[in-house]
């Protein structure tokens, strides 16, 4: 066995290594080590350890029955350390939560675009066709000038309408 420079062999030696888990793990350790000794198969448990120095790491635990006379008679276990990959799991986490809210962001933006197009195009088309139709009606009879004044404002209508969809 190799020992960290931090870490004694009498702190390690001898202890059950439930001892060294998290709470939430240790019925589950125990459970898969009842399972190697009375079934002799192998399993595997991902744990998080509370190491003797106080810090918290993360492990992957891989236990395997030893055979005597046709029984096991022990259980050989290898942890390996897997707080990297325990580090880019949880970067991956936040930045599905970044991705997620900015893709949320995104919609409501389209929504709005969207409202803008709708609100905007649409009442600018319908009061053009309002002074189309108004210079249709006020031509027939009426003084030039009430027709070139319609036309004016559509003619206004028309451009705002294009500058809008530009803007889009």
């Amino acid at each position: 066995m190799l020992f960290r420079s931090d870490v004694r062999p009498d702190d390690i030696v001898g202890h059950h290594v439930a001892r060294f888990t998290v709470p939430e793990s240790s019925e589950r350790l125990l459970r898969l080590l009842t399972e190697v000794f009375t079934h002799g198969v192998e399993r595997t448990l991902e744990t998080e350890a509370h190491l003797p120095n106080g810090s918290v790491n993360y492990f992957s635990l891989r236990m395997g029955p030893l055979w005597s006379a046709g029984r096991v008679v022990a259980v050989m276990a290898f942890a390996e350390s897997i707080r990297p990959l325990k580090a880019s799991e949880q970067a991956l986490v936040r930045e599905r939560i970044v991705l997620r809210r900015l893709i949320e962001i995104q919609e409501k933006e389209r929504q709005l675009v969207s409202y803008d197009i709708h609100d905007g195009l649409a009442q600018y088309i319908a009061g053009a066709i309002m002074h189309f139709e108004a210079h249709i009606h006020s031509y027939g009879g009426r003084e030039p000038w009430e027709a070139v004044e319609g036309m004016r404002r559509s003619e206004e209508h028309t451009s705002e309408l294009q500058s809008r969809q530009y803007l889009v």
